[in-house]
C-alpha cells in the first residue's frame, strides 16, 4: 500500500502528526510498538496535557489513538527493522512487536 506520510512512533507527537496529516487530506500510516510498552502508559496521572488534565497515561494514549483512527490514520503495530529510499519512494520493513 502507498502512503503520503509514514510516522514512526505512537506517542503524543506521532499521533498528533497523524491527525494533522489526515486533516490535510494525506494518506497516513503510523507504525508503533504496543501502547503498553510506552513509559507514558504507566503514568498514574497526567496534569499537563492541554484539555485533558488529571487523566492516566493509558487514558491519554487511548484518547489520542482513537482520535487518530477516527480521523482515518492507519495504525500498525511492530518495530521498524529498516527503511530504504530508491530515489522516488520509501520502503519500510516491519517486524513483530
Amino acid at each position: 500500500m502507498c502512503y503520503d506520510i509514514l510516522i514512526v512512533g505512537g506517542g503524543p507527537a506521532g499521533l498528533s502528526a497523524a491527525v494533522n496529516g489526515r486533516a490535510r487530506g494525506k494518506r497516513v500510516l503510523l507504525l508503533s510498538s504496543p501502547m503498553e510498552d510506552s513509559p507514558l502508559w504507566k503514568a498514574e496521572r497526567v496534569e499537563n496535557y492541554l484539555g485533558l488534565p488529571g487523566v492516566t497515561g493509558a487514558e491519554l494514549l487511548k484518547a489520542l489513538e482513537d482520535h487518530a483512527t477516527q480521523a482515518g490514520a492507519e495504525i500498525r503495530r511492530g518495530k521498524v527493522l529498516n527503511a530504504a529510499y530508491d530515489g522516488e519512494s520509501w520502503y519500510v520493513s516491519i517486524g513483530a512487536d
